[in-house]
């Protein structure tokens, strides 16, 4: 389903703000409240604010940020609201604003995070090109049970090469430390 992203400006933001998660996704996990959020993504001068739109209808945010250094930007926050979900939108929204990163001068790698029980979310990532990585985490102001997992749409061959050989290493190491463990 085609979207359009638009910028988030002071003739959008108040029907912004009225975007909610699903039931399901609010009882999971600890989700600020879209007011909160965009007023968060306010706070950062170097954050892009998207709306996304299906016609005249805002379905949904996006924002996204270089992070300094790393050759990549992160999408800080992505919702689309609970009563437009599964139609697509997800998929077209993000497929666009990967096309928008990957054009800017630096960029290798986009970084997303999402809570590990977020199913829908980690097959919505992996469809448009991300991989999960190893990295897991558990923000100490999680309350509940699951942490945040991380995956990256590598841009570049060389953020590719830069990656497999890093997964090389993590792999020998764990080989040599099991050969290890079995001889004790």
């Amino acid at each position: 389903m085609p979207v359009t992203l638009r910028p988030l400006d002071s003739e959008n933001l108040s029907a912004c703000f009225h975007l909610e998660v699903s039931d399901e996704q609010r009882n999971h996990a600890q989700i600020e409240e879209t007011p909160e959020m965009i007023e968060l993504m306010m706070e950062d001068p170097e954050c892009v604010r998207l709306t996304i739109y299906n016609e005249e209808t805002m379905v949904g945010f996006i924002a996204y940020s270089c992070k300094e250094g790393t050759g990549g930007y992160q999408i800080e926050r992505f919702i689309i609201d609970h009563a437009h979900q599964g139609k697509g939108y997800g998929e077209s929204t993000l497929r666009q604003v990967i096309e928008q990163i990957s054009s800017l001068a630096g960029c290798d790698r986009i970084v997303v995070n999402y809570m590990s029980f977020n199913e829908g979310a980690a097959l919505l990532y992996e469809k448009v090109g991300f991989i999960e990585t190893d990295e897991f985490q558990r923000p100490e102001e999680l309350e509940s049970e699951f942490g945040a997992r991380y995956a990256v749409l590598f841009i570049s061959e060389a953020s590719i090469a830069t990656e497999m050989n890093r997964m090389q290493q993590s792999l020998d190491h764990w080989k040599a430390e099991m050969k290890r463990r079995e001889a004790e």
